[in-house]
């Protein structure tokens, strides 16, 4: 497991190293990388699988999420339970999985006619003091 931090050239080192230390199967997740890139990695790699993210062409090897959903869900959850002041901590990456997420998180909030209220949204690194400092 390695993790790229969020730009194209990290990414690539992340899955350099674990080819030089020869694995045989790599799950990806993958964002600035292009997509004709990783699908000539995946096309090296027989045992490399992507997440959160589909390539056209090895769609049978990609897993991705509905991350709108997901969210929406789980703010429908928290509203179904009677909460009305609903928080959310948002990753500060411009990346489509945080977008989406957070649209789910205000249609929710939307369908239940609850108002959207910014000062519960709050923007950090994707990580342990990200949410630590979300919840001040």
């Amino acid at each position: 497991m390695a993790t790229g931090i969020i730009t194209n050239k990290k990414e690539r080192q992340a899955i350099e190293q674990l080819i030089r230390h020869r694995c045989a199967a790599l799950v990806v997740h993958a964002k600035m990388i292009p997509d004709a890139d990783l699908a000539s990695l995946m096309k090296q790699i027989p045992g490399m699988v992507l997440i959160n993210r589909i390539l056209p062409g090895l769609e049978h090897r990609c897993v991705a999420l509905d991350d709108r959903y997901g969210a929406w869900l789980a703010t429908r959850h928290l509203i179904q339970q009677g909460h009305t002041r609903i928080g959310y901590i948002c990753s500060n990456h411009t990346i489509s999985d945080a977008e989406d997420r957070l649209r789910g998180y205000y249609d929710a909030l939307a369908e239940s006619h609850i108002p959207a209220n910014d000062r519960l949204v709050t923007f950090g690194e994707p990580d342990e003091s990200g949410g630590e400092q979300g919840d001040d």
